[in-house]
């Protein structure tokens, strides 16, 4: 990162509490005074917080959000994705979902599969989970909170992993920060179990659980993935929830928001998502507002047009009670009802979050645990470990991966084509919305970014 860059939008406290005021005023909450007051207060948090960004490759955007800075990476990411437009040109839709004939180009990739990267966006689970263990519902609904707000930070990613084949396994572990060896599967230092499989194709949907060495605590999501394109950006749409278990008490779940991804072949690559991210608990729930509506804005000078941060997250932590519980059970959805508002949530998901001002989530702490496969003689045969193309890509062989992947893509089809004739149905997740637009190919939207501490640069 080049030296001087502000960890900011670079804007006045004057804009900034305008466009946080009409931020807070959109979701309906808050009174004028009480947007205002709160505004002023999160414009002072942002300007104090004006340093560079801790981690290599990445930098605040003008409006917000992640941008990746330029490296080799992007650059051949993009000379990879214009060949492939030049040569499918006719082909392609002008925008929606790839047809799974053009896949994302082999050397764009990451030699790693999709479910090595999954359990590493949840690397800041156990820090922030364990100690609410031992707390009652509030901390426990507090850290589960703060848990989904890090995986929003820690799902962009520096280049995309390889999909997922259906029936591939990780098995592995999430180890803390200081282990003074490597351990088995259910080590005793702090190691948390982890295994991801693929469960579908039609849209590509992975299973994941993650344990303490205890079971004590668990978490648990059934995730489908689409991807739908517009020119030089698009959108990765998350479908299913993620959930959360104490002990047995619970469960505290949430669901993710979409992903937005600008400047695929040109122009600045910005990270930002938008839409609710839903945290459910016993008694309790939040609906954060990510974001402002549309996405950046420019002016005809090509300038950006001033407006809330998009990284901003507001949103209000409510105790329903009984008949409203009652309510939301009988038709699947919240309620108006009386509810107290135990909390208000504000910050932004590459900074900070603060709960009624105090904060319960910093991009820097809690430490991130290290993921580490189980030893190769106690993996499954189809653990993504020991796929070819992964393999040969790894050590530089991209022509032979890329003739290995297109003989595994076709035979998915002649599988799909199969089950078709027969009248077969593919497989579909067994909880959660399945999103309608498009089909995942090379499922970006959870491959952790290679986000190293600058000390470590």
């Amino acid at each position: 990162m080049p030296d001087g860059q502000e960890y900011g939008n670079g804007s006045s406290p004057k804009y900034l509490v305008e466009s946080l005021v009409q931020f807070y005023e959109a979701a309906g909450v808050l009174k004028i005074p009480e947007a205002r007051a709160l505004a002023k207060r999160r414009a002072a948090e942002i300007q104090k917080f004006a340093s560079p960004y801790p981690f290599y490759g990445w930098r605040r955007g003008p409006q917000g959000a992640l941008e990746q800075e330029e490296s080799a990476i992007v650059r051949r990411q993009r000379c990879l994705l214009l060949q492939l437009l030049h040569r499918q040109r006719a082909d392609l839709p002008p925008e929606g979902p790839l047809p799974r004939s053009v896949p994302l180009p082999t050397g764009a990739l990451r030699p790693s599969s999709l479910l090595l990267l999954l359990p590493d966006c949840c690397a800041q689970g156990p820090g922030l989970l364990n100690p609410a263990a031992v707390g009652g519902p509030l901390q426990k609904f507090k850290a589960t909170l703060a848990f989904a707000v890090s995986i929003l930070h820690r799902a962009c990613w520096q280049a995309p992993p390889l999909a997922a084949a259906l029936g591939e396994t990780f098995q592995g572990h999430l180890q803390g920060p200081h282990p003074a060896r490597r351990v088995h599967l259910g080590g005793p230092l702090g190691g948390w179990l982890v295994y991801a499989e693929q469960t579908g194709v039609l849209p590509p949907t992975t299973l994941i659980c993650l344990s303490d060495s205890g079971a004590h605590l668990q978490i648990w999501g059934h995730m489908s993935f689409s991807t739908y394109y517009q020119k030089n950006r698009c959108v990765v749409s998350v479908g299913g929830k993620v959930t959360v278990s104490f002990a047995g008490e619970g469960p505290y779940s949430f669901s993710l928001p979409k992903l937005h991804i600008q400047g695929l072949l040109w122009g600045p690559r910005l990270f930002y998502w938008q839409g609710p991210l839903h945290v459910e608990g016993p008694g309790l729930a939040c609906t954060l507002t990510i974001g402002p509506p549309g996405g950046p804005l420019r002016s005809s000078e090509g300038a950006f047009i001033p407006q809330c941060p998009l990284d901003e997250v507001f949103g209000q932590v409510v105790q329903k009670d009984s008949q409203q519980k009652e309510a939301e059970g009988a038709v699947g959805k919240p309620q108006e009802g009386s509810s107290q508002v135990l909390g208000v949530i504000t910050g932004s998901y590459t900074d900070r979050i603060f709960w009624n001002g105090e904060e319960i989530w910093n991009v820097c702490t809690p430490q991130s645990f290290s993921l580490l496969p189980v030893p190769d003689e106690e993996a499954l045969p189809i653990d993504s470990r020991f796929r070819p193309e992964g393999l040969l890509l790894s050590l530089g062989y991209e022509e032979m991966a890329n003739r290995l992947r297109q003989k595994a893509l076709q035979r998915e089809e002649a599988d799909m084509a199969l089950r078709d004739s027969r009248g077969d149905t593919h497989p579909k997740p067994t909880c959660g919305e399945v999103p309608s637009e498009g089909t995942f190919l090379e499922a970006p939207v959870h491959s952790a970014p290679e986000l190293t501490p600058r000390a470590r640069a």
